[in-house]
């Protein structure tokens, strides 16, 4: 039997399928010639228009390393074009990985510049609970726990911090950072207890590198029992805000006594006995032990402050004669000192990068102006109260602890000391 003839007009299955990859193959080849040619026309006209333009430095030392570099030049230069669709979605894509101060430094450092006692852990846990949003500090240890590892910084890529406790809740009440300002907890300088002059006089420079450092905690091996404690320090520049907190000195220097006793309670040291037994938690324990405070170190300050080095090293020069009789007076020294370089910090800072503006706080105003001292919180950090506010309980009671004539006495010594912008803000404590 014969088979029937094939139209001679039709293409067996075989080269049907040839015949299909061929204008598959020919149309690749000519979408691929296109862009060729598009591409070449589109970068070269791009590279004549930008020949004298100085290159982008977007490296890893340059992308958020320092707060006040500008690495958004010309990140949006490319036009989105019909020969790159996706050049919108591209350029979106550089936004968020390439970091620089706009987005990798959020939320922005608030200092909280607080002399110990002053009323700094009530301004902290206070503000986290009325506005729902985490805080921070300078001291790793203070936010973190053995079960929670390695510190944790609010800037990931910052291993030196400031430090927050993160969202587990073994700390505390898990809260987000804002994304304005996180109040950020500092001490700074000038504040050892019992030491001589060398170690808490200081200039305004040193002052402020020691408002800007810190300690964080670093596991090693992965057992979270092994760790170890790391000084860290992160550019002053990072910080745009600051809350200056003041106490009345006097209330001040005895709340240091106060916590001077703790101190000792916790450390389980073997003069604790002794301590106690000397020193009452009264007023006449508190003029025991600022007698003894002051006379440990009284030859080496008398050398000291009657010497050139006070006027040269300090911020004012102070006789020797005003401070001899001043009870506590190297505590007094200390919070007047301490007070006048936060101003002076805060000058180097704007006088070498950027304005800082500064919110002043009195301790005694949770008493006297509750409501209005903490909506001035709030709102100086950019942030919504949306907690509840709860009262502010004055626990202790220091009428009696200095009479008129020692109250003279420090009011003479401190307005020596102090340099304008804080006798301004702290004279009213003296009538």
């Amino acid at each position: 039997m014969v088979a029937p003839a094939r139209p001679t007009n039709t293409l067996s299955i075989q080269e049907e399928s040839q015949l299909a990859n061929f204008k598959l193959q020919a149309k690749a080849l000519i979408v691929i010639c296109f862009l060729c040619i598009g591409s070449y026309v589109y970068h070269g006209n791009k590279r004549a228009a930008t020949a004298d333009a100085p290159p982008i430095d977007i490296s890893i030392d340059t992308i958020g390393g320092n707060a006040n570099t500008d690495t958004n030049a010309d990140i949006d230069a490319e036009p989105d074009t019909m020969m790159y669709p996706y050049e919108e979605l591209r350029q979106k894509a550089k936004r968020v990985f390439a970091l620089h101060p706009d987005n990798e430094f959020v939320p922005k450092i608030a200092w909280l510049m607080s002399f110990p006692n002053s009323g700094t852990s009530f301004t902290m846990i206070l503000t986290a609970r009325l506005t729902e949003r985490a805080i921070a500090s300078n001291y790793g240890e203070e936010v973190t726990t053995r079960e929670m590892g390695d510190t944790l910084s609010i800037y990931p890529r910052r291993p030196e911090g400031p430090f927050w406790s993160g969202m587990s809740g073994l700390l505390t009440t898990p809260r987000p950072l804002p994304d304005t300002y996180v109040l950020t907890k500092t001490h700074c300088g000038s504040r050892c207890m019992d030491c001589p002059p060398r170690e808490y006089v200081e200039t305004a420079e040193s002052f402020l590198r020691r408002c800007a450092s810190g300690y964080r905690r670093k596991m090693f091996g992965g057992d979270k029992q092994n760790w170890r404690r790391i000084d860290v320090e992160y550019p002053s520049e990072r910080v745009h805000k600051a809350i200056h907190l003041i106490r009345n000195p006097m209330h001040n220097a005895i709340a240091r006594f106060h916590l001077d006793y703790r101190n000792r309670q916790k450390s389980h040291s073997a003069d604790i006995r002794a301590f106690t037994k000397k020193y009452k938690q009264d007023k006449r324990g508190f003029r025991a032990w600022c007698r003894d405070l002051d006379g440990r170190y009284a030859s080496e300050n008398e050398r000291y402050f009657s010497s050139s080095r006070s006027s040269s090293q300090s911020q004012s020069a102070v006789s020797w004669d005003v401070m001899k009789d001043v009870p506590c007076h190297t505590e007094f020294f200390k919070w007047t000192q301490w007070h006048n370089l936060a101003h002076e910090s805060i000058g180097l800072i704007e006088k070498e990068h950027h304005e800082v503006p500064v919110l002043t706080v009195y301790y005694e105003d949770y008493v006297s102006r509750y409501n209005e001292t903490v909506d001035s919180i709030v709102d100086f950090l950019e942030q919504e109260k949306v907690g509840t506010l709860r009262d502010f309980q004055v626990r202790s009671n220091y009428d009696g602890y200095y009479d008129s004539e020692h109250v003279g006495q420090i009011r003479a010594m401190v307005e020596a000391i102090s340099n304008d912008s804080t006798w301004e803000k702290v004279k009213h404590y003296f009538g």
